[in-house]
C-alpha cells in the first residue's frame, strides 16, 4: 500500500506511451484524449546506486539510493528507496511506493 494518503499516478497517452511523471515537471499536465492511471506502488528493485556524492540540490541527503523500478503493473521508473541501504537493499527487492516530493517519488523496502 502506499503511504501517508500518496498515491502514485500517471497517464498512458493515446500511443499506448505509460508516464510516471516525475513530481514538479511539465509532464504533470496530461495530454489531451490520454487515460489517467494510478498505480498499486508495489514494485521491484532492477537496478539500485548508493550516491555518496550528491549533485548541490541533494547535498544535505547522502548517502541516499536512486532505484530503477518495476512497478506490478507493468511500468518503470526511477525512485529513491529511502530506507535503503548496501547492507539491506538487492535486486529483485520488493518495495511500496511511499510518497512524492519535490526530489521525486519515494518507496520503501516491503517487510
Amino acid at each position: 500500500m502506499s503511504g501517508a494518503g500518496s498515491q502514485l499516478v500517471g497517464y498512458r497517452s493515446l500511443a499506448g506511451e505509460v508516464t510516471i511523471p516525475v513530481p514538479g515537471s511539465t509532464l504533470q499536465n496530461v495530454p489531451s484524449g490520454s487515460e489517467p492511471l494510478t498505480f498499486s506502488g508495489w514494485g521491484q528493485v532492477l537496478t539500485y546506486t548508493v550516491v555518496y556524492v550528491p549533485t548541490t540540490r541533494f547535498k544535505d541527503r547522502t548517502p541516499y539510493v536512486l532505484a530503477v523500478i518495476r512497478l506490478e503493473e507493468g511500468a518503470s521508473l526511477m525512485g529513491i528507496v529511502d530506507d535503503g541501504t548496501v547492507a539491506n537493499l538487492k535486486v529483485d527487492a520488493e518495495v511500496c511506493f511511499h510518497h512524492s516530493d519535490g526530489y521525486g517519488h519515494h518507496f520503501t523496502i516491503a517487510r
